[in-house]
């Protein structure tokens, strides 16, 4: 980087990590709701 845009390039690096976790929640989130329903 250039120094002049450190916030864009963190949000650059991190995003996809923040992506993975979100959806890895969200799976998690709907995947325990049928565990619960069902019993």
């Amino acid at each position: 980087g250039c120094g002049c845009v450190p916030r864009l390039e963190l949000l650059r690096g991190f995003s996809p990590l923040l992506e993975v976790f979100y959806v890895y929640r969200v799976f998690l989130l709907f995947s325990s709701v049928p565990l619960h329903i069902s019993t």
